[in-house]
């Protein structure tokens, strides 16, 4: 579904630290080259065992299954994801709501299926659009929950 835009900068939720800033975008970067890189024990690392996913084709009711599925599903793929122009709201001392904008490429050099569809000679899949996420600070990184 498409949200309407929120305004990340008010006198309410001013910007957030540099530090901050650079911590979160490095979670997120270890999220992207663990994906990229087929390092599933990367990729679980960068959520909080509560963590909630949505939008994916295929079950995702906690980040051990999610990272367990979107391995197999990445299974013989060549894959780029990016992110890009984080705009961050401070929620509380421990929690900052992230908006990235996304673009993601994946190849495979057989037929896939994709949301149960076999579709024959399926080369690459283009994504783009927007993740929105919570960060929160687990001592020592930042995580997504």
């Amino acid at each position: 579904s498409i949200r309407p835009p929120r305004l990340f900068i008010t006198e309410r939720n001013p910007m957030i630290s540099g530090d901050v800033a650079t911590a979160i975008t490095h979670t997120k970067s270890q999220y992207f080259f663990g994906l990229d890189t087929k390092q599933w024990d990367v990729v679980r690392a960068t959520f909080t065992n509560d963590a909630q996913f949505e939008g994916f084709p295929f079950a995702t009711e906690n980040p051990d299954l999610f990272t367990d599925q979107v391995g197999k599903f990445l299974e013989g793929a060549q894959t780029i994801h990016q992110g890009f122009m984080p705009a961050f709201e401070q929620v509380s001392d421990s929690v900052v709501k992230v908006r990235w904008t996304m673009y993601d490429y994946l190849i495979w050099h057989d037929s896939r299926e994709y949301k149960g569809h076999l579709i024959p000679g399926q080369y690459g899949l283009r994504g783009y659009g927007y993740y929105e996420e919570d960060e929160e600070y687990k001592k020592p990184w930042w995580k997504f929950w």
